[in-house]
């Protein structure tokens, strides 16, 4: 997980330098991209409960339940429609990490049974990691264009698959800043949606 984040890292860092080729603004030669990026965990994870990037424990019958959620992982194509406007779709993956131990119950009781919390976990089962989808859309507004950087905003919806049951959720980025040259570029954004919490940054082609 370090490793992740100093990857994340190193994208914000190296998209931050300015580079003076004119690309930023709407070519009908280069209307196509694809886009990797990588951040928080998703919205859809504060529905399902104990959504956290840092270890969030639980207990429940002399279980206890210990969840981490990983960076999510996003690949989107854009097409750029005009000099303001561009379609965003994106594909999701996210996963958590799940750890089980057992205590020893010292008296039966439905619903709270009394267990030995303070004693080590007599059985502890190995962790499982748990795989959720989503796929989104939304338009982009270019409302600020530079020849070596753009500032955005975007609206959507996304359907992640949660259980194996699809759902709907907001796409909403407030504010997206986007730099780089005639193909390649980076990109970050402040992002409420199905594919981060907060936000998610990362790099992009144009073709």
């Amino acid at each position: 997980m370090k490793r992740a984040y100093q990857v994340v890292l190193l994208l914000v860092l190296g998209m931050m330098i300015p580079c003076t080729l004119t690309a930023q603004h709407f070519d009908p030669k280069h209307i196509h991209s694809i886009e990797i990026t990588s951040g928080c965990a998703p919205l859809r994870t504060t529905f399902e409960g104990h959504a956290s990037y840092l270890d969030t424990s639980w207990s429940d019958k002399g279980q206890n339940y210990s969840v981490l959620w990983w960076p999510s992982i996003n690949l989107a194509y854009s097409l750029a429609v005009d000099e303001l406007w561009d379609i965003h779709v994106i594909v999701n993956y996210s996963c958590q990490r799940i750890r089980v131990k057992q205590y020893k119950i010292l008296e039966e009781g439905d619903p709270h049974p009394v267990v030995d919390w303070k004693s080590a976990p007599i059985a502890s089962w190995k962790q499982t990691i748990r795989s959720s989808f989503a796929i989104m859309a939304d338009f982009r507004l270019k409302w600020f264009r530079r020849d070596w950087c753009t500032l955005y905003s975007a609206l959507g919806i996304g359907f992640p698959f949660v259980s194996m049951k699809p759902a709907v959720t907001p796409y909403v980025t407030p504010i997206g800043f986007r730099a780089g040259g005639k193909h390649f570029y980076g990109l970050i954004e402040l992002n409420l949606s199905s594919a981060s919490t907060l936000g998610h940054a990362g790099i992009g082609y144009r073709f």
